[in-house]
């Protein structure tokens, strides 16, 4: 029994001197500000880029027990730099809706022209949605269908080969994102050496 006990109680120290070289070492390394930028760029890439396409490309078409519909009044918001936005008032509370295949890149109508998305704002409006994880802990609400004044305007089928080449391009994406933190890590680190002879 007394040797079971002393092997834990080494165990255990052994354990504490690991952790405590670990995060030794860890601060040392983050104590110099060039290393700082050498994992701060490359992560703060990948928490911008690399999981939004990821989650385009895990992006699924959904089935019909999954999309939700809501009706009401077709609002728009207008943003320069991601497009229009498809929105419904219902009761005076107003729910908007995404047509991006991820959460950095823009609306744009859904590929509709903004002159008829315009035409139609102010009619009586159906949104098909569902629920599209995006982000860590984050879903979306993903337009899949549009009816105004009962006519469809945004099929399934259509918003489904949007999704399709969205997973094709965040592939792209991820290939791109990752070249260029390999490229990133490559230049900081040989400014690092190049600092380190001053």
């Amino acid at each position: 029994m007394k040797k079971l006990c002393d092997k834990n109680v080494a165990s255990s120290v052994v354990g504490m001197t690991l952790d405590v070289r670990f995060f030794r070492w860890l601060k040392a390394f983050f104590s110099d500000p060039w290393r700082k930028t050498l994992v701060i760029i490359p992560f703060m890439f990948m928490l911008g880029n690399i999981i939004p396409s990821f989650y385009a490309w895990i992006a699924e078409i959904p089935k019909e027990e999954e999309i939700h519909y809501t009706q009401g009044e077709l609002v728009l918001r207008e943003n320069n730099k991601k497009g229009i936005q498809l929105g419904l008032n219902n009761n005076e509370k107003i729910e908007y809706f995404s047509c991006a295949d991820q959460l950095t890149v823009g609306h744009w109508g859904c590929g509709v022209n903004d002159e008829l998305l315009r035409e139609w704002s102010g009619k009586i409006a159906e949104i098909g949605w569902f629920y599209q994880p995006a982000y860590f802990f984050y879903s979306q609400r993903r337009l899949v269908r549009l009816k105004v004044e009962g006519e469809e305007k945004i099929s399934l089928e259509k918003v489904s080969e949007r999704i399709r080449i969205g997973r094709e391009n965040a592939v792209g994406n991820i290939f791109i994102a990752l070249f260029i933190i390999v490229l990133l890590l490559f230049l900081i680190r040989k400014i690092i050496k190049m600092y380190e002879k001053l």
